[in-house]
């Protein structure tokens, strides 16, 4: 798992989102990946909607809920 923390109020989701994806091979001897958004804030539905089905995005509410 690649994750990404991103735990300002206002950032570019793209330049995240995709900096994240440019990791993909970072550390040896793994063939499957799994990438995820950690956020302050929920991200926008069309970064959601973009990265469907390939990063999975939580947010700080949904991290901590009991």
């Amino acid at each position: 798992m690649l994750g990404e923390c991103t735990w300002r109020n206002s950032f570019n989701e793209t330049e995240a989102v995709e900096a994240l994806l440019g990791r993909e091979g970072l550390i040896p001897g793994y063939d499957d990946t799994r990438f995820m958004v950690f956020s302050k804030h929920p991200m926008s539905n069309a970064t959601r909607d973009r990265y469907a089905g390939k990063v999975d995005f939580v947010t700080a509410e949904e991290l901590y809920r009991r």
